[in-house]
Parts: structure tokens; C-alpha cells; sequence
């Protein structure tokens, strides 16, 4: 990794703390399989025309992406990513 590309990352990491674990699930879950396919993070960042250093952001969960950018990286790595809502048993009523 380039060292601009390490100043951008410690960069970030110092901006944007790790968001609660529960929210992490589906980025690490694209993640692990965008390598088990054997896309790497410079194919993906190429594919969404974004940098190397926003996909390892992304990777390592110290991001917190919008529905669209994880839709994205899910095809940039040969992924689809598919959802569905249901009503919340803990929150306040």
C-alpha cells in the first residue's frame, strides 16, 4: 500500500470510529466473500470507480455505507445483495 494510501486510511479510522457491531454484518459478510471469490480490493475499487483505500475502509467496517454504495461494491465483487424490513420487537412504542 502506498503511503498517501495509508495517510488516507489512518485518516479516516481517526474520523469515523467503528459503528456498532450489529450494523457491521453485511460489509463484513461482502468482504469475506468478495475474497473467497478472489476479487480483490483494487478490482473492486476500479469496477466502482472508487479508491483502494475506500474499499479497505469499507472492509474493515470503519464506514458506514448507504444501501446503494453496499449494492454497489455487492456487483463490483460479482455479489448481489438482497433485504427485507421487519418491525422492530425492541423498539419504543
Amino acid at each position: 500500500m502506498k503511503v498517501i494510501d495509508r495517510l488516507l486510511l489512518a485518516a479516516l479510522v481517526r474520523r469515523h470510529p467503528v459503528i456498532a457491531s450489529g450494523a457491521l454484518d453485511l460489509p463484513e459478510a461482502l468482504a469475506s466473500s468478495r475474497a473467497a471469490l478472489g476479487v480483490t480490493r483494487s478490482e473492486v475499487a476500479h469496477r466502482t470507480a472508487g479508491s483502494v483505500v475506500e474499499v479497505l475502509a469499507f472492509d474493515l467496517g470503519i464506514t458506514d455505507p448507504r444501501l446503494s454504495t453496499l449494492r454497489r461494491y455487492a456487483h463490483a465483487a460479482g455479489l448481489t445483495v438482497g433485504h427485507h424490513v421487519d418491525a422492530d420487537s425492541e423498539a419504543d412504542r
